[in-house]
């Protein structure tokens, strides 16, 4: 999505996929494969990442695995998210290159106890700390916190498997839909708003006028209200 309102307002595109291997490739479906200049990092990536990076305006990093439960399954992918995240900003940071980094509405409302966080917010709060991290050197980077994401694709998005929009499409597919929390009430935000708030936050980061964003509708909805409309529009 992001890809493609890039290049709708004539930005070429590079794209650097760092798909974890046994859960993707064609599961993603060829949505997700546009014609762009898309690479596979393997050997040398920070090599090979910095001189990429020298050669563009500016970088978005979507910051890795999007599945809640997955850092669950395997907490080794906190680290390897970290050590990503590490070497994309030292990268821009090296270059000079304005960066954005997507980030996620659980990194917020966290207490100061590391028991109570999500591995997934847990991820997302340090990679957070690394970019205000870079911020006070004066490289800049920002980050576009996420709320939840509904719209076009996602159906296709075969990492999700925490989602509440992603969970209530499945549901009514297989004729099922009772919910657990019902009344629980969320902020939902549709993905062309969501994208159109990750080119803002490049806006605001080229001309360092700030480096947090939350990326939400700011109007709360149960989860309730949320499955009865996509009920409707599922027919």
């Amino acid at each position: 999505h992001l890809c493609r309102a890039l290049e709708a307002r004539g930005d070429q595109v590079t794209g650097w996929d760092c798909i974890w291997r046994g859960q993707s490739g064609s599961g993603l479906g060829d949505a997700y494969f546009l014609d762009y200049d898309l690479h596979f990092p393997g050997e040398n990536l920070v090599k090979r990442l910095g001189n990429a990076i020298s050669q563009v305006d500016q970088g978005y990093h979507l910051a890795g695995n999007a599945s809640v439960s997955a850092y669950v399954a395997d907490p080794g992918l906190m680290g390897q998210e970290w050590v990503a995240a590490a070497q994309v900003i030292s990268c821009c940071q090296a270059a000079k290159k304005p960066l954005v980094v997507a980030s996620s509405a659980y990194a917020l409302g966290m207490t100061t106890r590391w028991g109570d966080r999500t591995k997934y917010g847990v991820t997302k709060k340090v990679i957070e700390d690394m970019c205000w991290g870079s911020g006070l050197t004066g490289s800049p980077v920002g980050v576009g916190r996420i709320f939840n994401v509904y719209g076009p694709g996602q159906e296709h998005a075969v990492t999700y498997t925490s989602t509440v929009v992603l969970n209530l499409y499945r549901a009514f597919k297989k004729g099922d839909w009772s919910l657990k929390h019902p009344s629980a009430q969320r902020d939902f935000v549709f993905i062309d708003d969501a994208i159109a708030g990750l080119l803002k936050v490049m806006d605001k980061t080229a001309t360092r006028a700030s480096n947090d964003w939350d990326i939400a509708s700011g109007e709360m909805t149960t989860v309730l209200a949320l499955g009865q409309a996509l009920a409707a529009l599922m027919g």
